[in-house]
This record gives structure tokens, sequence and C-alpha cells, in this order.
């Protein structure tokens, strides 16, 4: 049902924002047949968030453990995105990307991630887009001071620690 959906998505926001990415992925996988089954993904921003939230588990328990099933499993999702025709599932393929990029130590982890932080400003998504900016700032050690007035004001309270929610593996785990 839709309140299991987002239940779901509740939980798996919780599990990241402290740190769980293990177990955000274990209950992702553990209701995805029901995600499927519950026709929700016949709608197109319901199915891109869906794909995203798999790929940002996994890549937040990757990141943790290294494990090379959260590595196919974003990859996967990225290419399930890839045919979506939306900008927003073009930033949040780019974003899935990016994160793979730098988990594999490949060389375009910027340019990923600015084309992905344009694509969520285009589709008028200030924290998403923001929450990526600061991403890469942070990966280049450039000021942040700015992109946490963004989050702020988009009621964030702690911006690195949501940030993280949303690209866990350009951050450095929540011990």
């Amino acid at each position: 049902s839709f309140q299991h959906w987002l239940a779901l998505g509740v939980e798996l926001s919780c599990d990241l924002y402290e740190g769980r990415g293990e177990d955000a992925w274990a209950r992702i996988e553990r209701a995805w047949a029901a995600v499927q089954r519950s026709q929700l993904t016949r709608m197109q921003v319901p199915r891109i968030d869906a794909h995203l939230q798999r790929a940002t588990a996994a890549l937040a328990a990757a990141a943790r453990s290294g494990s090379p099933a959260g590595l196919r499993c974003a990859a996967r999702e990225a290419d399930v995105l890839a045919q979506e025709r939306i900008g927003l599932a073009a930033a949040a393929r780019e974003l899935i990307h990016a994160q793979l990029a730098a988990l594999r130590g490949e060389p375009d982890v910027a340019t990923l991630l600015a084309s992905s932080a344009a694509r969520f400003s285009l589709g008028e998504m200030p924290a998403l887009a923001a929450a990526v900016q600061l991403a890469a700032a942070r990966r280049e050690r450039a000021p942040i001071v700015a992109l946490e007035r963004t989050l702020v004001a988009c009621n964030v309270r702690e911006p690195a620690r949501w940030a993280a929610t949303v690209a866990p593996a350009l951050f450095d785990p929540i011990p």
C-alpha cells in the first residue's frame, strides 16, 4: 500500500541518517518484492524514487563494507533509471554513477556530481541539489558554508549528516 511505501522510505532514511547502510540495504531488499507487487512503481515518480532508494542503500552498504554485490545492485538501478525520460531520473542516475566512480577510484566524480546537482536544480529540488553540491565541495575541500546555509533554509538541521543520506558513498561513515 501507499502507507507501507511511505513507512519504508522513512525507515530507510532513518537507517541512512544513523549510518546504518547495511541495515538500509537489507531492509529494502526484504521489501523489494512487495514494492513491485504494490503497483506503485507503475507511476513514474514513485518508480524513480524506488530505484534511487535501492541504489542509495546499496551504495551505503558498499561504502561501509566494500560489498561488490552492493556496487552491482547500484549499477543495475542506474541502468533502470536510464530508461526514464525525465530530469529527476537523469539527476538520480548521475548521482549513482558519481558514487560508483568514487568507490572505484575513477576520475569523473566531480563532473557527474556537477551534472547531477544542475539537474536537481532545474527540477526545482534545491535541497537535493545542495546536498550533491555539498558532497562535491567536501571532496574538493572547497568552502561549504553557503551550501550548508541553503540546506538549513530547506529546514535541514544537520546539513552534512542529511546530505550523507542522499550520497552516502561520498561521506565518511557515521561511527
